[in-house]
């Protein structure tokens, strides 16, 4: 019998309960600052490193918690919507994002290949705040990749990508080609990456 048949017979007995649901992680990078070579998603849990709720919903490092079960059914991956237009650009052209189940590498490509979805949308600099002047920039603007629709991600095939309980799962960021996010000085705020996946989590019943 298949696993996910096994799944679904446990579901009708009542022993576990299925719905939708979403594992994600950020990194943050600092105005000025050089990007990593490597960046590693899903690898900090809640409260390691100061690491908060609203920065990841990982209990542990790089794996499901104990006797949790869920179908991977699309990845978003999205910026801060501060982040400078050039720093986005650089990202999406200098860097490239690996995507690893089980210690395999599934997928990868550059961030343009994973659409953020819904994110909060910025189209002038009077939406940040104070607008910056800075010569020779032209106006502030900020981006966001991808038009921001739920729908807007990239969707695994079939039934999804399952993964049982203690499996592992690590999104890697590489840069291929160096750079330095704009300084601060010069209108640089940084950026938020956020690497999201839409799942279906199956939970034992108590």
């Amino acid at each position: 019998m298949r696993m996910r048949d096994s799944i679904q017979e446990r579901v009708h007995r009542g022993e576990l309960y299925l719905g939708k649901d979403f594992l994600f992680d950020t990194i943050s990078i600092a105005a000025g600052a050089a990007m990593p070579n490597k960046s590693q998603f899903f690898l900090v849990p809640i409260g390691t490193n100061g690491k908060t709720q609203a920065q990841t919903n990982m209990q542990n490092s790089g794996q499901l918690a104990n006797n949790d079960i869920v179908w991977i059914r699309a990845m978003r991956i999205s910026l801060s919507n501060n982040t400078n237009q050039i720093d986005a650009v650089n990202i999406n052209q200098l860097t490239h994002f690996s995507i690893k189940f089980k210690n395999v590498e599934f997928t990868f490509g550059p961030l343009d290949q994973f659409p953020g979805g819904s994110q909060m949308y910025v189209t002038s600099a009077a939406n940040l705040g104070t607008a910056i002047a800075v010569a020779n920039l032209g106006p502030v603007t900020s981006v966001v990749n991808g038009v921001p629709s739920i729908h807007n991600v990239f969707e695994f095939g079939g039934d999804g990508y399952l993964l049982w309980k203690n499996d592992t799962l690590e999104v890697d960021q590489y840069l291929d080609t160096s750079f330095t996010l704009l300084t601060a000085a010069n209108g640089g705020t940084g950026t938020t990456i956020r690497v999201s996946f839409d799942v279906v989590r199956a939970r034992e019943v108590a």
